[in-house]
């Protein structure tokens, strides 16, 4: 579904609520206000209602003439041969009135569409799969889209997309790399439940984010439902596992699908993932799922899902182990609503690389660390809130959590973490923009934080730290 409305009215009326003379203004910096809710696309109502979500990083990306409602999706896999049929169904509700709409894909061609059961018109171009129903749907009204894919989907990179090795199979991807396999709305803040049916080899196991609803034989082949509360990205691992339950003290399963011949020092750097949880428990507030399923993959470790996380050979360091689990609340859960807003994402997981750092070896392993990010982008970067691209970009993954250090120095450690967790309470299963975390930080600390703000994320030129004596 779109961006929580509710979640916006709540957080507003705690705004009111908690004002007192002792706050600082509560009007934004100007840079927020021209930054904010971006003007919509223009509307084509005989085409596709209400266009794309006018993202300067990706302007072809999402679609507003729609709110999605869930995803059914249904994949067979053969993995000797790396074909699948993908099955899926879109259930959504139309925001204007549309007489064709498109879906974000890139992917090889589609078999079948049709809308409301009835066999659609479409076509691929341009990055979109577009759709024209045999009669025109009003706004208001539900709907739904019925997409057939059969062959092998191709991969779009090594950090997204579909991946097929022998042996293994994993699909996933966020803004362009879920539409690379996968029709659907590529509008970040368009969540929506998912449920997703894995038909794999009898020996292989099926593993997807969310919770395992079912794991059944079904005709010598192996058939495990997947189901997620609102999300954006879809992943997938298809392999040999084993599966291991991870003992902990903390209220939820935490269950671990590795490979039978993994060596045990491989299996041991799991040890770690209870005390991680702990520490972020108490820093960032109670995990946002109801269980926690590890899987190990070879190649290719991608992003987090819900509940989803994706590790590997590569693994030595448990700050590794700290970054992926650190995006269950900063990146799935609280979600960025835009892709330019994606330092929401990036920052908080590596800032949590540093807690653990700080947990483990003291403040000056972190604080060495810091230095290291400081000289990596002075004297100037792209400013963390106007990325030019995601990928890679130190603007989004050293400078980012440079201003939440900044940040946690400036208003204190209590009142900085009180900021993370309100932030994750908040926005609970929703999405946000970069303006919506400058409100929540200043409401929290009760600090006018407009300095911060235009010094970490607008300006250029990168900021000093003075306690740590670091100069641009």
């Amino acid at each position: 579904m779109h961006r929580s409305v509710w979640g916006k009215l709540v957080g507003l009326l705690i705004a009111v609520v908690a004002c007192s003379p002792t706050l600082p203004d509560p009007s934004l910096p100007e840079s927020v206000a021209e930054t904010r809710h971006p003007a919509p696309s223009v509307v084509d109502r005989v085409r596709v209602g209400a266009g794309t979500i006018g993202d300067p990083l990706y302007p072809d990306l999402g679609n507003l003439g729609y709110d999605v409602q869930s995803y059914d999706i249904r994949v067979r896999v053969e993995l000797d041969s790396r074909d699948a049929t993908i099955a899926e169904t879109i259930v959504a509700h139309a925001t204007q009135d549309l007489d064709r709409f498109s879906l974000d894909y890139t992917g090889i061609p589609v078999a079948v569409v049709t809308v409301d059961g009835v066999a659609a018109t479409f076509e691929q171009v341009d990055g979109n799969l577009w759709v024209t129903p045999a009669a025109r749907i009003a706004r208001g009204d539900a709907f739904e889209v019925g997409i057939t894919i059969t062959g092998t989907p191709r991969g779009l990179r090594a950090s997204a997309g579909w991946q097929a090795t022998d042996g293994q199979l994993v699909a996933f991807g966020i803004y362009d790399g879920l539409p690379s396999w996968l029709p659907s709305n590529g509008d970040p803040a368009d969540k929506a439940r998912i449920d997703l049916w894995l038909d794999v080899p009898n020996g292989t196991r099926g593993v997807g984010p969310g919770t395992l609803v079912e794991s059944s034989i079904v005709n010598d082949r192996r058939v495990e439902h997947w189901r997620t509360g609102e999300a954006n990205s879809v992943t997938l691992i298809v392999r040999e596992y084993e599966v291991v339950t991870i003992e902990s003290r903390l209220s939820f399963p935490i269950t671990s699908y590795v490979p039978a011949t993994l060596g045990a020092g491989q299996r041991a750097r799991l040890d770690v993932v209870p005390e991680l949880l702990e520490l972020f428990e108490d820093r960032f507030g109670p995990y946002p799922y109801e269980s926690l399923t590890l899987a190990w993959v070879q190649y290719s470790t991608g992003v987090p899902d819900e509940g989803l996380v994706l590790w590997g050979q590569d693994f030595a360091d448990p700050s590794q182990l700290a970054h992926v689990l650190a995006h269950l609340w900063f990146s799935t859960n609280v979600s960025p609503a835009r892709p330019v807003d994606s330092w929401l994402r990036s920052a908080f997981a590596n800032y949590a690389d540093l807690l653990w750092y700080e947990l483990n070896e003291g403040p000056e392993r972190r604080d060495a660390v810091i230095r290291l990010w400081h000289r990596r982008v002075s004297p100037r970067s792209e400013p963390p809130i106007s990325p030019t691209f995601v990928i890679g970009n130190e603007s989004l993954f050293s400078r980012g959590p440079l201003g939440l250090h900044a940040l946690r120095v400036r208003v204190g450690d209590e009142p900085f973490f009180a900021i993370l967790r309100a932030w994750v309470s908040e926005h609970h299963r929703g999405t946000a923009e970069t303006q919506d975390f400058l409100e929540t930080a200043q409401r929290i600390s009760e600090t006018d934080l407009s300095a911060w703000w235009q010094a970490w994320l607008v300006d250029e030129t990168v900021p000093s730290i003075e306690e740590l004596g670091l100069e641009p």
